[in-house]
């Protein structure tokens, strides 16, 4: 690669000698030609720069007369036809260095410049965006890092099937999601909680579609800066940002089996310093499953076995909206209003056949005898239907200052939350294919979930001397959930409500944060210490049983990272923070 880079720097200094060549026989008077060396070394990390480019132009037109390359020691030495030049250096991220104070030599043949140091600089590459065409995992102090490449973005999928690709991360055939195999992770989507998506719950996953996802962000191990419930860890799911001058857009269809459709639809319009932004997404998709048990259970001198054959079906549809606008109020501060629409409709079915068996005798481990089908059973359904909406409006302020790494960031978001579950429950018993009737009454159970939640949240990031960084940032959030469940048990033609597994649950959440972090690298070592503070006040409530609980609490919870660089970029990183377990959504 070095020597391909150092063949293509010279042809094109040798392309830009030729063109200033004139055309025509002409008498060339030879030029006693001197030359210049020297040395060009990082400003601030004193290695030297390899392949940098070295021009020499002439003091009286400004024409170049002669150039060159430096060496993999940072050296170089250029012939010149004339001792009355300037130097021009330049390398990729540094700002280009003229020097003008070339010593005329006073008989010698060389002028030796020593050394000659570049300042860091040039374009700010923080704001570019690059597409991977490969997904791959990359490692920072606090977190891992999977960037989404046209490999998974462009199958069709959605956020599910991304999590399940990422390295710690598992989806089962429901849809939960764990992180190194605990269900208790906490997902937000652009680092902010998402009135979409809760604590290991991936309904509004199937709703984001993959085309859309830039990076999965998994924190193992998150620091003071995130809140602390979720003891498993934290993915933070980062969407693309198109803000490209003029209307863009993308558009998707899906097709799959077992049966799955979607359709989607990505546009952006920028018209001077608004940037609006919509996107659309349907998704249908059924999810076929089965399960077998076999239990053998000794008692006396007989063996009870027990056989269970499960078969499910989960199916649904869903609509995803969300809709905003970026308005810059400079080239340094935006501030982003947004709308997210979900609703959605399920249908499932589970079916459960327990088989009950005797035989005289003990039977080992690896003797199975199954039940046949004269053998008595019982069967036991439950389908459900599940309506469910989810909408979020939030308001977003970000600055970036012209010191590289300082920025200040706020968010003010409101999300509710619904959905209406209710489930027809049977019990009966079959003998040779033949039923007995219901062991139990039909019953139907019905769940009334909603959840609110505000948020407040400001971040600020200040850069100290040439690898430090600081941190300090809080949050208020206020949340209520309410939980109304009813379970009805038929008589004769009616429902009747049955009082003793039916209440009312009601849980009010309000948690205060603040947190300050430190970060510093020294030659190999990095590390970054953290301490964030919440306290809390809980309010649960059951209406019928006017069962109350009141509680306040103050928590601190400790962050701290250490990471050693190895050879080929490989590292060794220890790290600890604590967290707790708040209750889940429902």
């Amino acid at each position: 690669m070095r020597l391909i880079l150092l063949l293509i720097t010279s042809l094109l200094f040798l392309t830009a000698l030729t063109a200033q060549r004139p055309s025509g026989k002409r008498i060339v008077k030879q030029v006693e030609r001197i030359t210049i060396k020297g040395t060009l070394l990082d400003a601030e990390t004193q290695q030297t720069l390899e392949f940098a480019t070295i021009s020499v132009h002439s003091v009286k037109d400004s024409a170049l007369i002669a150039g060159g390359v430096t060496d993999m020691s940072g050296k170089f030495s250029v012939e010149s036809p004339s001792s009355e030049v300037y130097l021009a250096l330049d390398f990729i991220g540094y700002k280009t260095a003229v020097v003008t104070d070339v010593p005329i030599p006073n008989g010698s043949k060389v002028i030796d410049m020593k050394i000659i140091s570049l300042s860091p600089g040039g374009v700010n590459l923080d704001d570019i965006e690059i597409t991977a065409e490969r997904s791959e995992t990359t490692f920072a102090l606090d977190k891992k890092v999977f960037t989404v490449g046209k490999d998974l973005a462009n199958r069709g999928g959605t956020a599910q099937e991304i999590l399940d690709n990422v390295p710690s991360v598992t989806v089962d055939v429901e849809g939960n999601v764990s992180l190194r195999g605990s269900e208790n992770v906490r997902i937000l989507i652009d680092g902010k909680p998402s009135g979409l998506i809760g604590i290991g719950e991936s309904g509004g996953l199937r709703s984001i579609p993959s085309n859309l996802i830039s990076q999965v962000e998994v924190v193992t191990n998150p620091s003071a800066k995130y809140e602390a419930a979720g003891t498993a860890g934290i993915i933070n799911i980062v969407l693309k940002k198109d803000k490209r001058a003029g209307f863009n857009g993308s558009f998707e269809m899906t097709l799959g089996n077992p049966s799955q459709y979607g359709a989607g639809a990505n546009i952006n319009y920028r018209s001077g310093k608004i940037n609006w932004f919509a996107s659309y997404n349907l998704q249908y998709r059924e999810s076929p499953g089965f399960g077998v048990a076999y239990q053998n259970y000794y008692q006396g001198d007989s063996t009870l076995i027990t056989q269970i054959d499960r078969d499910m079906s989960r199916s649904g549809m869903s609509h995803n909206m969300r809709f905003g606008a970026d308005y810059f109020l400079t080239d340094n501060q935006t501030i982003t209003a947004s709308l997210n629409y979900r609703i959605g409709d399920d249908d499932n079915t589970n079916t459960i056949t327990y088989r009950d068996l005797t035989v005289p005798g003990i039977l080992s481990s690896t003797d199975r005898i199954i039940p046949s089908f004269d053998d008595p059973y019982t069967l036991r359904t439950d389908d459900e239907l599940e309506d469910e909406s989810k909408h979020e409006y939030s308001l977003d302020y970000r600055k970036k200052f012209v010191e590289k790494g300082r920025s200040l960031s706020g968010r003010a978001s409101f999300q509710d939350n619904g959905e209406t579950e209710q489930s027809i429950l049977t019990n009966q018993s079959y003998q040779s294919g033949l039923s007995l009737g219901n062991i139990t009454k039909e019953q139907v159970s019905t769940n009334d979930e909603n959840e609110t939640r505000t948020l407040v949240q400001l971040d600020y990031k200040h850069p100290i001397g040439k690898d430090g960084k600081i941190e300090v940032g809080g949050q208020t959030s206020l949340r209520k959930i309410r939980n109304d469940f009813a379970v009805s048990e038929k008589e004769g033609e009616d429902f009747l409500e049955i009082a003793e597994r039916t209440n009312d649950f009601q849980y009010n959440e309000d948690v205060h944060a603040a947190y300050l972090i430190y970060g510093s690298k020294l030659n190999k070592w990095s590390y970054q210490v953290g301490l964030r503070s919440e306290y809390s006040i809980v309010k649960t409530e059951l209406l019928q049983t006017e069962k109350v609980n009141d509680r306040d609490y103050f928590g601190l919870f400790p962050s701290a990272f250490l990471n050693y660089d190895l050879p080929a970029g490989q590292s060794i990183q220890l790290s600890y923070s604590r967290r707790i377990q708040r209750p889940r959504f429902w």
